[in-house]
């Protein structure tokens, strides 16, 4: 078990890597767009982002995910087999919903972007659907496999290139529209790429629709899951932009996407916990389950919640070093959606055992209540408080669905509460030590910021020394994870 134990570890290190890069991507562009172009066009960024990720979710069928449950330990003939009848079944659906996009541009444009004047974005959406939506697939595949570093590595090289492509369309071009079309075509010569390595990989085989209503019976019930996902982490732009304006939407979603840097962690353990458990239930090894989920859960409060704190703490200099000074009125949406982000992180953590017990229902069911209780607090709050009244609506809900998984799965795991209010009263006093510094550096923010980020570090890790909770153990198992 300790050699399990170890590759979990290793697992989640190299995962962290494409979470990583893909939150910088969306950190390094608020500069990018909202200084070369302005606020508004970096709305149209952010409902565009969220565009996709709704569609994505619908066109998979969740297949990919069920590949996670489904396909572990399989043999290479099944693997070929049913892998490429994912790809076929999906392809038709991306076409078909394409399809339906493409009808009904206006109506979306309307709604998404502000105006039918819009609607040619509605069409690169299509097209960005239809290409993207391999490499989606072919990822999740490797995952299955748990073969981390091809998976890690398509999706940092994903994200990079997406930075790269987005820049120079910006400094060359100075328009939004350019910035889309240079996506759209980055995502047809990925798509191509990865298509040849996985053809070099492992071949091309004729689809094997034997047991795709297993994969069907699985992963449908998660589309749902998908969509009220998007209800509660991105549709607040829709109702702000409808409601409000574009610029109103910009400067939430610069703070929203600042805050939900807090997700790397909990998105990454999320990656490797899935098929990880799946694998443990599946060989009823409850015990190592629920030590493995517990254990998980403390070091994500040791590292969360001190990072929760400290970005509070910070929003003010990272904000003004991110973005333009219309953006700086929004800094205060950073005391509520830095805890949302806390919250989704531990609700996220506490769904895979859903996932992994073979409760994709139970996971839809779930993420539908809280999409009701986001969207219903939305429509009440947002129209008289716009982004404040998006901002009580997210942390609500996330709060209401962590009290439910908590109260359904409490029998999966145990927290230590000596421990949590060990870290609670560190973290405390490594926002304070924070806090209390800000005045004393003079620096411009850019410079300023490591020095605020450096102390708070230091505080905090001394303090979790001193208490007990931090471990040399813990550091010498983590650098010999990342050796191997």
């Amino acid at each position: 078990m300790a050699e399990s134990r170890k590759k979990f570890i290793t697992d989640f290190l190299i995962s962290t890597l494409p979470k990583l890069v893909n939150k910088l991507r969306g950190i390094i562009l608020i500069p990018v767009v909202t200084k070369i172009i302005d606020s508004g066009a970096y709305g149209l960024w952010t409902n565009f982002a969220i565009g996709l990720t709704l569609v994505s979710s619908v066109a998979s069928l969740s297949l990919g995910a069920a590949t996670n449950k489904l396909l572990v330990d399989a043999s290479e003939e099944r693997i070929r087999g049913e892998f490429w009848a994912i790809i076929v079944v999906t392809f038709i659906v991306a076409v078909i919903v394409g399809g339906f996009m493409m009808l009904l541009q206006n109506p979306i444009a309307i709604v998404a972007f502000g105006g039918k004047e819009q609607s040619h974005l509605v069409v690169i959406l299509a097209g960005v659907l239809l290409f993207s939506l391999f490499t989606r697939q072919s990822t999740q595949f490797y995952r299955s496999q748990r073969r981390m570093t091809v998976f890690a590595g398509v999706k940092s090289v994903r994200s990079v290139g997406e930075i790269l492509v987005i820049i120079v369309a910006a400094i060359r071009f100075e328009s939004i529209l350019a910035i889309f079309v240079a996506y759209l075509l980055f995502h047809v010569v990925l798509s191509i790429v990865l298509g040849g390595y996985v053809v070099a990989d492992f071949g091309v085989a004729r689809p094997n629709f034997e047991r795709i209503d297993h994969y069907l019976r699985f992963g449908v019930p998660l589309i749902a899951t998908g969509m009220m996902y998007w209800v509660v982490n991105v549709s607040d732009r829709y109702l702000i932009t409808y409601f409000h304006n574009v610029d109103v939407t910009g400067g939430y979603a610069v703070v929203y996407a600042t805050a939900s840097g807090l997700s790397i962690v909990s998105l990454a353990i999320g990656t490797v916990l899935f098929p990880d458990l799946a694998s443990l239930h599946e060989n009823n090894n409850i015990k190592e389950y629920r030590r493995r989920l517990s254990s998980v859960l403390e070091y994500f409060l040791i590292l969360s919640i001190p990072a929760t704190i400290g970005l509070i703490v910070i929003a003010d200099p990272l904000l003004r070093v991110l973005s333009s000074t219309t953006v700086q009125g929004y800094t205060d949406l950073m005391y509520l959606l830095a805890p949302a982000m806390l919250a989704y992180g531990l609700f996220n953590i506490l769904i895979q055992t859903l996932l992994s017990d073979g409760q994709s229902r139970g996971s839809a069911v779930l993420w539908t209540a809280v999409a009701i209780v986001n969207i219903g607090a939305n429509f009440v709050l947002v129209p008289t408080y716009a982004a404040t009244g998006a901002s009580i609506s997210t942390l609500g809900s996330l709060v209401f669905g962590l009290a439910v998984v908590v109260v359904w799965k409490r029998k999966r795991f145990t927290i230590s509460l000596r421990v949590l209010s060990k870290v609670l009263i560190a973290s405390a006093l490594m926002g304070g030590a924070v806090r209390g510094i800000q005045p004393i550096v003079h620096t411009p923010a850019l410079v300023g910021l490591p020095i605020l980020v450096a102390t708070g570090i230091i505080v905090y890790g001394t303090f979790g020394f001193l208490m007990g909770f931090l471990t040399k153990e813990d550091v010498l198992f983590v650098k010999e994870a990342i050796a191997s």
